[in-house]
């Protein structure tokens, strides 16, 4: 069942008061409420934001009031296998319905952009305020199709006084970080918290695909991968060869990783089980009573990175009666002041970026780590530009290792997928 809640994103607007002569007699005219016009956009996400952004004044260029309705539904149901909101959402955006505002989940892109269900937002008012990598992870086939509210980046928690009872210090490097496993193990800790979700993507992907990302000729290998040119498991070999060493040394256990989703580890390592964990930026860490600190995926030879994406992707629908006035909407919170706004109130990280910007809500824990999410290296959850998937067969390929099979194994699979997709594509 879907939930409403109203957002009022605007406020009378009064006509201008004409005085003259010297009896103060008053002339003109003044716009009245009852004859103004109003607009009502429906906008349709995973759950309510709420946000004070839309609860003050927005007025339209043709000085209509513009009302906002929140309508949600859970992104998983109870069992935790039904997509409530993906599937509703794929069966109204195909009829004729009222949904003029949509969040678009990272893992539909490609289903949604193919099906023509986004609007090419490329000339928006106030879209050259987000990052590049913002703005990169809201294109598809060259056109940018969302206003991101969020930015999200994946890296590494640790539990530092664990370290300290060790004697050992947050790794910095894949030779430290392996270390530091290889120690707590030694002493009968099992340092991994993975789970069947993040725990096994963020180390593969970073481990795999930095060397892509990083390149002076990212935009050539990136072409070689999507014209098939290069196998993926070129690269990801890396990425896969780690997990499997995570498993085979016992610094994650598998067995526990297959039956935990990436909220369930995350609450056993706040209440202190395993070191180390693979979770996002905007993770709410409030509630934890150890000293803890997030850190890029420290994999690499020579340091580490982040796998990063924007959230609450919200696209316009393309069947919608007032596209123009949600536009105005969407250019409205693309401010700067509104971003920021939005990115404090979820406690998360804004897809603008300004010197100005006051991070202190998001805790010092992460200071560090913030620094390098907007300066350092990135993966992007999914590259648009690519006809095959990332995140997601990522992940179903590492929970496959975790039931037996090898690196090896998988890097066969990806290729195979790899060359299903581009053949798909030039059907």
């Amino acid at each position: 069942m879907l939930n409403k809640k109203r957002g009022l994103l605007s406020m009378l607007c009064i006509g201008a008061l004409l005085l003259g002569g010297c009896n103060s007699e008053k002339q003109g005219l003044k716009k009245e409420y009852d004859t103004q016009k109003e607009v009502t956009l429906t906008m349709f996400e995973i759950d309510v934001l709420n946000s004070k952004v839309w609860n003050d004044a927005l007025l339209a260029k043709d000085d209509s009031k513009i009302h906002i309705i929140e309508r949600t539904a859970s992104y998983y149901s109870k069992d935790g296998e039904k997509e409530d909101y993906r599937s509703y959402l794929d069966t109204q955006l195909k009829q004729d319905n009222d949904i003029d505002l949509y969040v678009v989940l990272d893992e539909d892109i490609k289903k949604l952009g193919d099906a023509g269900l986004f609007t090419d937002l490329s000339d928006l008012e106030g879209i050259d305020n987000l990052t590049k990598t913002a703005l990169n992870t809201a294109t598809y086939n060259d056109k940018i199709f969302a206003v991101p509210l969020v930015y999200a980046a994946y890296g590494m928690y640790w539990n530092v006084d664990v370290l300290n009872q060790y004697g050992l210090s947050v790794p910095k490097n894949q030779k430290e970080m392996l270390s530091v496993f290889e120690t707590l193990k030694k002493n009968g800790i099992t340092p991994y918290v993975g789970n069947k979700g993040y725990g096994l993507t963020v180390p593969a992907m970073v481990s795999g695909l930095s060397q892509v990302y990083t390149s002076d000729k990212k935009d050539q290998l990136l072409n070689d991968l999507k014209d098939g040119k290069t196998p993926i498991s070129t690269y990801m070999k890396d990425g896969f060869d780690l997990l499997e060493l995570f498993i085979d040394k016992g610094y994650m256990d598998k067995k526990y990783a297959l039956e935990k989703t990436p909220d369930e580890s995350l609450a056993d390592f706040k209440a202190g089980h395993g070191v180390c964990i693979a979770a996002s930026s905007n993770y709410d860490m409030s509630d934890i009573t150890f000293h803890y600190e997030m850190t890029s995926a420290n994999v690499l030879a020579d340091g580490g990175g982040f796998v990063v994406t924007s959230a609450r992707k919200f696209a316009i629908n393309p069947s919608s009666k007032q596209i123009e006035y949600a536009k105005e909407a969407l250019s409205y919170i693309l401010k700067e002041d509104n971003m920021m706004q939005i990115a404090k109130e979820l406690k998360a990280l804004p897809p603008v970026e300004t010197d100005q910007m006051d991070f202190s809500y998001m805790g010092n824990e992460r200071k560090d780590a913030i620094h390098d999410i907007y300066h350092g290296i990135t993966i992007p959850m999914e590259d648009t530009s690519l006809p095959f998937g990332e995140w997601e067969v990522i992940r179903n390929l590492g929970r496959e290792m975790l039931e037996g099979k090898s690196s090896k194994d998988v890097c066969k699979e990806y290729d195979q997928i790899q060359q299903d997709a581009i053949k798909t594509e030039k059907e």
